[in-house]
């Protein structure tokens, strides 16, 4: 018997389906000051190769541009205060998502804790694993230029740690870098090295 053949890989316009909207989703982005919404190619999670090609996206201020787009941004005084495990969202981040979010919209977050309590209490669905992980890394990674309201600055930890992305990269190439070592100029020089994987596959 000769081997069965694979199914073929689901199309863009397939995924782009299964997540409604054509495929772009909303992205609650928490800053140290207060919360931006983004618009996001939420394709770019599904596909097969998500978790090596995400951070990417993000390594330069202009690759950003073509995938994830501003929205809103506001000043929260008290964030623990919006989004809480016992008194729910807030009227005002309430007003904030709901505007953006429309009926069969999804809704990333950066912490099961957020999915839980914005699902619960406005039922928007929320999405919250590993590949989203990589679009928060790099959003944080160029806050300023996104949203320059932002005067504070994350900590280098929350900032420039390690994507799952960018080590599978790293570790491809032999270079041994620590999450507490990376620094803009290592994203950059991964950016080539990435770029380079890139020409050398087409």
């Amino acid at each position: 018997m000769g081997k069965r053949s694979l199914p073929p890989p689901p199309s863009h316009v397939s995924l782009a389906a299964s997540l409604g909207n054509d495929g772009i989703i909303m992205v609650l982005f928490e800053t140290p000051s207060g919360f931006a919404i983004f618009s996001f190619d939420g394709v770019r999670l599904l596909l097969p190769d998500a978790m090596e090609n995400i951070w990417a996206n993000f390594g330069r201020k202009y690759r950003a541009k073509c995938v994830v787009w501003r929205k809103e941004f506001q000043f929260f005084e008290d964030k623990s205060a919006d989004i809480n495990p016992v008194t729910g969202v807030s009227k005002e981040l309430s007003a904030m998502l709901m505007k953006w979010c429309c009926p069969g919209y999804k809704l990333a977050v950066a912490k099961n804790e957020y999915k839980t309590i914005i699902e619960a209490s406005l039922g928007i669905p929320c999405l919250c694993d590993d590949a989203m992980m990589e679009v928060m890394w790099g959003l944080k990674n160029i806050m300023h230029s996104l949203v320059p309201e932002e005067k504070s600055e994350l900590s280098k930890e929350e900032r420039l740690q390690m994507s799952q992305g960018l080590q599978m990269l790293l570790n491809r190439y032999g270079v041994d870098v620590k999450p507490e070592m990376v620094s803009d100029r290592i994203i950059g020089l991964a950016c080539v090295l990435y770029d380079c994987d890139g020409n050398e596959k087409h």
